[in-house]
């Protein structure tokens, strides 16, 4: 029976590859971001380890262009010209935006060439007042968007057409593969994360992520002026199917392959 489950996590990998070993599975589903970081795993268990992409409600789409999506965000004109770097999903503690505004605020005399949208419903329960108020204090100075709503998939479109680079700090312990990076991904943004985390990992191994020493934030200046330096150029998706090991793909894609996965399971069983 297919199981979808981050077999990188150092327990549950450890209980997986006994299971594997006791044959008490005939198929795991994996994040393929597993086969990205652990090719050799994945080789070693084929037939039992099955890696398929983050399914995704829509596909990016690179018909939006950057200008086109810094208007229809209502994004300050002077903006045309800095990088901008994305915050998305639930802004909370988990996904790191304490971290980052902290990073920010440190560095804010050296943001000249860089500015911000922090997207998604802020999570007061799981920040603290001095969080809230960096993110008053960097929308005040024009450094920052704290845009407080829930984004549906369509609606958040041309937040990632407008950005450049896409920031992440998850929590240390969270060691899974992050949907929203592999759409960051998709549309051919910079990733810049932790050099200890899977999301940064992935990024670095697409050629796409620039990696800081967690808490360090020289280090993070020093890799967000290194991204903020490189022109952002979304991918035509269209070009997909010739990528190794997507990490993200359409909802339909997503389910022509998982049906190919339980097809050739049962027939190992018949």
């Amino acid at each position: 029976f297919p199981v979808t489950i981050n077999n990188l996590h150092p327990i549950k990998g450890r209980l997986l590859r006994m299971i594997i070993a006791d044959q008490k599975v005939k198929a795991l589903i994996v994040p393929s971001a597993m086969q990205l970081l652990a090719p050799d795993t994945a080789h070693r268990h084929r037939g039992v380890i099955y890696a398929l992409p983050e399914p995704a409600e829509i596909e990016p789409n690179s018909t939006l262009t950057r200008s086109e999506a810094l208007v229809k965000m209502g994004l300050p004109k002077d903006w045309s010209d800095k990088a901008i770097v994305l915050v998305f999903g639930v802004l909370n503690r988990r996904r790191g935006v304490d971290e980052i505004t902290r990073l920010i605020s440190s560095i804010s005399a050296e943001l000249n060439e860089s500015r911000f949208i922090f997207a998604g419903p802020l999570d007061r329960a799981t920040l603290g007042s001095q969080t809230l108020k960096r993110l008053g204090f960097l929308s005040e100075h024009g450094l920052a968007r704290v845009l407080d709503q829930w984004w549906s998939s369509d609606e958040s479109r041309p937040l990632f057409a407008c950005a450049d680079i896409f920031c992440t700090i998850p929590e240390k312990r969270f060691q899974g593969a992050s949907s929203t990076v592999a759409r960051a991904l998709c549309y051919g943004l910079i990733v810049l994360a932790p050099i200890d985390s899977v999301a940064g990992q992935c990024a670095k191994l697409k050629g796409q992520g620039f990696l800081f020493r967690r808490g360090d934030s020289k280090d993070f200046a020093r890799c967000l002026h290194a991204a903020a330096k490189l022109p952002c150029e979304n991918i035509d998706t269209r070009t997909e199917g010739k990528e190794d090991c997507p990490l993200s793909t359409g909802l339909s894609n997503f389910g022509l392959r998982l049906k190919q996965v339980y097809e050739e399971v049962l027939a190992y069983r018949t």
